[in-house]
């Protein structure tokens, strides 16, 4: 399995950036996919549940790195999973017992 990254994308882009948005790198490892007919791992500000699950319906990636998106949030899979259920966030039950003083 392969971890796609443009590595900072200053090698890929000789000193023009691109434009940031979700998604930005996938191209990279759809081209990486094909090529080498091994499963790969996407980055590049995938924390949209509906991008993510766009890219692995699509079959781009076999996986989503979230990185940034899962320290803002620690509970991005589960936030995810109410998503995907159609759930309303307000309604999620989710914070352990003994977290629940922290949210306060």
């Amino acid at each position: 399995m392969f971890d796609v990254s443009g590595g900072g994308d200053g090698v890929l882009h000789k000193g023009n950036h691109p434009e940031f948005y979700a998604g930005y790198q996938v191209d990279l490892a759809r081209k990486v996919k094909h090529a080498t007919n091994k499963p790969v791992i996407a980055v590049g500000m995938l924390d949209n549940v509906a991008v993510a699950d766009h890219i692995l319906g699509v079959g781009d990636a076999d996986l989503v790195a979230v990185g940034r998106g899962l320290l803002r949030d620690p509970y991005w899979v589960l936030n995810a999973q109410y998503q995907q259920n159609g759930a309303d966030s307000s309604e999620m039950q989710f914070v352990p017992r003994q977290y629940v003083r922290g949210f306060m």
